[in-house]
């Protein structure tokens, strides 16, 4: 592979399909062929399944820095083609040396929309604060040297003041940094600051999305009901329309369009003592969601990290069946919120994992209406067997038939399940095992 290399860079070789190239530390270029992008995933791989590490980064990140580590051991002449000489222990080195450049802690900033709980004060849960626009300006900075190089001088200067102008009036006009900042959170109402530790960059990067939506989506399932799920979003979120419209013929005639709010508009609170109690009543209780996002990004630091990260997936199937629009896919995606903190353990094992969150019997009542009292068993049958299976595996005859009620009932469940088993969870000494959910107490 070295060698090739070398012959590629020296003209020697000119028969080869180009693959890029990259500049090494001192200036110089290379050049890659596919035969060597090929042969370095091998290579890279063996490295990496043979380090440790004390951050996370991934194969792909990884195989960059080893990338990285040729070309500069390349450009500095340091290759030794005698057979004896060990140079995957040379690659070794220069790649030891290139991590310990890289910097661990990150703080990334994720545009939201929010309730607006943090207007009157920053809303700090584990490693992320949200803030309010307003206040996220006040506090942030750019460097002497940014300001001065990145466009006019007199206006990047005044960013800030320009830029909470824009914000209450959308057809102020601006420039300079304060455009480019109002471009990432026009559509926001606040900032979610999130501080990781022990992570190669672009890992952090991604996780800090999933941690700032999962921070929101806590507050979300605590508040309870669909709307703020629709309300509480990270900026790169999906969502339908807020307003939808019906529109139809009628004896062969366009009738008027009907008009359908969507729930990311719908009112939650309606006055301002409400918010604050419930506001109150969360930050008595984040100690819990605190926990679970602790050991969820540092495993070593949490006695249960399968089970922390169970219920993180468990929440994370929950959002997003409470978001879907599709009812019948809603309901696989909520019962697989049971699923994942049954341990798969099917109808027996997502019967066991309610009956002993909810204190009820197999043959207990969980659901009345006026039409047929429905009991655990056939609640649990009808969501597994007869919904999460038929609708992953395609074996419903009727496309039509409704999953409304039992997205309805799922989401109320679900929601007692998670927060009891978390709070559950933050006291438990046991073992951490799968099943633990289904006995834990």
């Amino acid at each position: 592979m070295l060698y090739n290399l070398y012959l590629i860079n020296t003209g020697e070789k000119e028969d080869y399909e180009f693959a890029g190239f990259a500049t090494g530390k001192n200036g110089h270029q290379v050049t890659f062929d596919r035969e060597f992008e090929d042969q370095l995933i091998i290579v890279s791989l063996g490295i990496f399944n043979n380090s440790n590490h004390d951050f996370r980064i991934e194969e792909n990140q990884f195989k960059k820095i080893v990338k990285k580590a040729i070309v500069n051991l390349i450009c500095l002449n340091k290759i030794d083609f005698n057979p004896e000489f060990d140079n995957l222990e040379l690659i070794r080195e220069e790649v030891k040396s290139l991590i310990g450049e890289l910097q661990l802690e990150h703080v990334h900033i994720v545009a939201a929309k929010t309730l607006a709980f943090e207007q009157n004060a920053k809303l700090k849960i584990g490693p992320t604060t949200i803030y309010s626009l307003k206040d996220w300006i006040e506090i942030s900075e750019f460097p002497k040297e940014f300001i001065e190089k990145h466009g006019d001088k007199e206006i990047n200067l005044e960013w800030k003041k320009n830029l909470l102008m824009k914000i209450n009036d959308p057809n102020h006009q601006i420039s300079g940094v304060a455009k480019q900042i109002y471009e990432v959170i026009k559509d926001s109402n606040s900032v979610i600051k999130v501080y990781l530790t022990g992570f190669e960059y672009e890992f952090s990067k991604k996780l800090s999305k999933m941690v700032a939506k999962l921070s929101l989506d806590m507050i979300s399932l605590f508040l309870g009901g669909q709307k703020s799920f629709f309300q509480q979003i990270i900026h790169d979120e999906r969502l339908g329309p807020s307003m939808t419209h019906d529109l139809g013929e009628y004896n062969g005639y366009l009738g008027l369009p009907g008009h359908n709010l969507g729930k990311q508009v719908q009112p939650i609170f309606f006055s301002e003592e409400s918010m604050t109690d419930f506001f109150i009543k969360f930050e008595d209780f984040k100690k819990n969601f605190e926990y679970v996002l602790e050991g969820f990004i540092h495993q070593q630091n949490t006695k249960h990290p399968l089970l922390t990260h169970r219920w993180i997936f468990a929440l994370r199937w929950y959002a997003e069946g409470v978001r879907e629009p599709d009812d019948a896919i809603a309901v696989a995606k909520l019962a697989c919120c049971l699923d994942a903190l049954s341990n798969g353990g099917r109808l027996g094992g997502i019967k066991n994992l309610l009956s002993n969150t909810l204190g009820i019997k197999s043959d207990q009542i969980i659901f009345k209406d006026k039409v047929k009292n429905v009991d655990l068993h056939a609640f649990v049958k009808r969501i597994y067997d007869q919904g999460r299976s038929r609708i992953l595996h395609g074996t419903i005859e009727d496309m039509l038939e409704s999953y409304e009620l039992d997205k309805l009932r799922l989401i109320d469940c679900c929601r007692l399940v998670l927060l009891e088993t978390l709070v559950r969870l933050n006291r438990y000494e046991g073992e951490d095992t799968g099943k633990a959910f289904q006995s834990m107490k």
